[in-house]
C-alpha cells in the first residue's frame, strides 16, 4: 500500500509537471485551478488507499486469528486422535475418558499424532505389565504364606531329588558305558563284514580267471580234437 501512494504521488508530480509545461500559455488562474484539482483527486485517492489499507489489515488479523484458531483445533483433534488410537492398539485398556475425543477425531478424518500414539500405547503395556507382575507376585507370596510346606518337608524333599539325580546320573554312566561297547561292537563287526566281502570279491575275480582258463583249454582241446581227426 505504501508503494502505491508512492506511485500515486509520483504519478502525480509527472502530471503537476506536464500541466506546467502546457499550460505556460494560459492565464496564472487556469493554472492554479488545475493545481487545485490535481491536489484533491491526489488527496483522495490517498484516503481511498488509505481505507483499503486499513480494511485489508483488518481482515489480515482476522484471517491470521481464524487460521491460527483452526491449526490449534487440528493440533488438539490430532493428539486426541493419537491417544485414542495408542489406548485403543491391540487391546483397549484405557478409561473411557481418555478416548471419548479421540475416537470421534479419527471418525471425522484427523491423523492420529504418532507421538502421543506411541505414548499412550507404551504407557498402557507398561501399567498393564505392571498390573501383572503385582497379581503375580501376590499370588506367589500367598502362596508360600499358605499352601507351602514346612522346612522340615522341604529338607527332605530336596534330599530325595538328589538321591533321584544320584541315581540318573548312575543310570546314565551306565548307560553310556553300554553305549560305547555296542559302539566298539558294531565297529569291530563292520570291520569282518568289510574284510568278507574283500575276500567275496576276491574269491569271485579269482573264479573269473579259472573260467577264462578252462574256457580257453575247450578251444584249444577242441582244435586239437578237430585236427586229429582230419
Amino acid at each position: 500500500m505504501q508503494t502505491n501512494s508512492k506511485f500515486i504521488t509520483l504519478a502525480f508530480v509527472l502530471t503537476l509537471s506536464l500541466c506546467l509545461s502546457s499550460c505556460t500559455s494560459h492565464n496564472e488562474d487556469e493554472l492554479s485551478s488545475k493545481i487545485a484539482s490535481l491536489t484533491l483527486d491526489n488527496a483522495k485517492l490517498n484516503q481511498k488507499f488509505d481505507i483499503v489499507e486499513n480494511e485489508f489489515i483488518k481482515k489480515t488479523d482476522v484471517i491470521n486469528v481464524q487460521l491460527s484458531s483452526l491449526v490449534q483445533k487440528i493440533n488438539i483433534n490430532e493428539k486426541d486422535a493419537g491417544i485414542a488410537e495408542g489406548c485403543d492398539w491391540l487391546i483397549p485398556l484405557c478409561p473411557n475418558s481418555f478416548v471419548e475425543r479421540g475416537r470421534p477425531a479419527i471418525k471425522e478424518g484427523y491423523t492420529p499424532d504418532p507421538f502421543w500414539f506411541w505414548i499412550y500405547a507404551f504407557l498402557k503395556f507398561a501399567v498393564f505389565g505392571l498390573l501383572v507382575s503385582v497379581i503375580v507376585g501376590g499370588l506367589k507370596l500367598l502362596n508360600i504364606i499358605l499352601i507351602m510346606p514346612s522346612n522340615q518337608y522341604l529338607i527332605e524333599a530336596k534330599e530325595t531329588i538328589q538321591i533321584a539325580k544320584n541315581f540318573m546320573l548312575t543310570e546314565k554312566d551306565q548307560l553310556q558305558a553300554e553305549i560305547n561297547e555296542l559302539t566298539i561292537m558294531t565297529r569291530e563287526k563292520w570291520s569282518s563284514l568289510e574284510r568278507l566281502d574283500e575276500d567275496i570279491q576276491s574269491k569271485q575275480e579269482t573264479q573269473i580267471r579259472v573260467k577264462k582258463e578252462i574256457a580257453k583249454l575247450n578251444v584249444m582241446k577242441d582244435f586239437l580234437t578237430t585236427n586229429l581227426i582230419a
